[in-house]
């Protein structure tokens, strides 16, 4: 996404009145942009200063337009923003222009009134230091940020060698299905781990690599619940057939990657356990990861099939920083999103159910699959059941 300092959206981003996943896109052009970044913060600063000046409803939308929007319980829509940005940005200048001068009018009137006192000593020195630090206004440390997105980097990952669990379990959606027929609500949390309702997908598109019989390929987007951060996608497929003495491993640069984890509650994923070098047939991995940039490769995945202690193939797949979004996605990225937020949801209600079921009905007129379609039918059945 390309920004530039007089784009509309800034401001929107910096008033906290972008959608979700508008505002995730803002934040991920910022943190690849220094000098966007500082543009932010300066904005943020400006817009905290003359809300404590003119009052914040002047760089709000108003309550009644806020009640129209709102009204179908959807976050404002971006072109709708980004418009009455454009058609305020004038009033708001003049406003702003206004009060500046009030308060240097107040204040001269003030100082006019004041008498001076004569110094208690001949030169500054400590004195006058301490009446500067201590003087009345607008410390810096006292603007609250709108936008809570830092430049700062703290690196808190060495070595980001990553071993890619090869059975993980998949979640059973029939429970669910069933639980909701019987009760009319969800079932326990235990129910809804994200990585196993990931794993459910059944990846549609080809692999970009193939090793003997299986393959592997992977995806980078948006991560709607952590802006700072994107989703990368790893599918391997195997098949319907477990598949023995396979390793697979991510090895992400340092100096590219803050910070990667498995998106999950079952798994480890420094030190899987129990896989045995055993494919069981195919596995879908989300991971966070934070960049440190969005240009050149992360890092690649390799992937062995041995025999004995001889390795009979490998392959290697490059992982570049080409974070997709809106169409550029692929249904296989969109499913797996759509049942991870499902997910989520069920273990803390975290989202917008009628909007995970929107996107899953869009999903069935694309997909073709019959485990993704029946996973995505019972988002729809939730929905039905739960309002």
């Amino acid at each position: 996404m390309k920004l530039t300092p007089e784009d509309p959206k800034m401001t929107a981003y910096v008033l906290d009145e972008l959608c979700e996943f508008d505002n995730a896109r803002v934040a991920m052009a910022l943190e690849g942009n220094l000098a966007l970044a500082e543009e932010s913060k300066a904005m943020s600063e400006m817009a905290a200063l003359l809300s404590g000046t003119l009052g914040t409803d002047q760089f709000t939308l108003g309550e009644k337009r806020r009640k129209a929007i709102f009204k179908s319980g959807r976050r404002p829509d971006t072109a709708v923003l980004v418009s009455d940005h454009k058609k305020r940005a004038r009033r708001q200048s003049l406003m702003a222009m206004a009060g500046v001068a009030a308060v240097v009018t107040v204040g001269f009137m003030g100082l006019s009134k004041l008498g001076v006192d004569p110094p208690l000593s001949s030169g500054v020195g400590a004195t006058g230091q301490g009446q500067g630090d201590g003087e009345a206004g607008v410390a810096a440390a006292d603007l609250p940020l709108l936008s809570q997105f830092s430049t700062d980097v703290v690196r808190n990952v060495q070595d980001l060698s990553l071993r890619l669990p090869l059975s993980l379990q998949i979640a059973d959606p029939s429970l669910v299905e069933r639980v909701l027929i019987e009760s009319g609500k969800l079932p326990g949390t235990d129910h809804f781990r994200v990585d196993n309702w990931v794993n459910i997908l059944q990846a549609e598109s080809k692999p970009q690599v193939q090793v003997g019989p299986v393959g592997v390929s992977s995806e980078l987007g948006l991560c709607p619940w952590d802006h700072q951060k994107v989703l990368l996608l790893v599918n391997l497929q195997g098949g319907d057939n477990p598949h023995e003495n396979v390793s697979a491993q991510i090895n992400f640069d340092p100096e590219r990657v803050e910070s990667v984890r498995l998106v999950g509650e079952s798994y480890t994923p420094e030190s899987p356990k129990g896989d045995g070098g055993v494919l069981l047939g195919n596995q879908s991995y989300f991971y966070e990861v934070k960049l440190t940039g969005f240009e050149g490769k992360l890092g690649q995945i390799d992937l062995e099939l041995e025999t004995g202690t001889q390795t009979a193939r490998g392959g290697m797949l490059p992982l570049d920083a080409v974070v997709r979004e809106g169409e550029e996605l692929s249904d296989d990225f969109r499913v797996a999103l759509t049942l991870a937020r499902f997910a989520r949801y069920g273990r803390t209600e975290d989202g917008d159910l009628s909007q995970i079921a929107a996107e899953a009905r869009d999903l069935l007129g694309a997909v073709q699959n019959a485990q993704n379609r029946y996973a995505l039918d019972v988002i729809l059945l939730a929905e039905e059941r739960l309002q």
